[in-house]
């Protein structure tokens, strides 16, 4: 009987729950209608403590659902169009595997191994990276200087300093 009194005074007594008010709902509304996505979400948490209805966050749920698409679209349109970057001439630099291996074959040039210098490049273009125009350019380079190196001892003569002694 004790139990029934206590429950009894409890919900005359007890505070009434507070609903949001509508106009913080549609302000809420307005600031999402303008594409202010974080002032919306600091509202939405003012209505979740505000003890908003669940029909008040939804209503400002499908809002932001509709909003989305068209803030994102108003926002490219708003944008000026940009100009294609102009094209170097430059290539991308190339990666730590290959620039270790141009540097490998740099030294093989300067100490005039012109044949593992191409074979690195041809290790670089075959297996790391066949676009590279820097191991290409490098192995011609070797190339060039092995078939004049060939040349300069078939005729007897000495190969000195990268150049063909007479």
């Amino acid at each position: 009987m004790l139990l029934l009194l206590v429950g009894v005074i409890w919900l005359l007594a007890r505070p009434p729950v507070k609903r949001a008010p509508e106009a913080q709902v549609e302000a809420a509304l307005a600031l999402v209608r303008g594409c202010q996505f974080d002032a919306a979400r600091v509202a939405l948490e003012d209505l979740k403590t505000a003890h908003a209805s669940q029909a008040q966050l939804d209503r400002l749920q499908q809002a932001v659902n509709k909003a989305v698409p068209a803030c994102a679209a108003h926002a490219r349109a708003s944008q000026p169009a940009r100009k294609p970057a102009a094209r170097t001439q430059s290539a991308p630099p190339p990666d730590p595997s290959t620039r270790h291996l141009l540097a490998e074959a740099e030294r093989h040039l300067e100490a005039a191994d012109y044949r593992a210098a191409i074979d690195k490049m041809e290790v670089c273009i075959g297996m790391l990276d066949p676009s590279s125009r820097a191991c290409a350019a490098l192995k011609r380079k070797a190339e060039g200087l092995q078939a004049s190196m060939e040349r300069c001892l078939a005729g007897g003569r000495e190969w000195i300093g990268g150049r063909c002694q007479s």
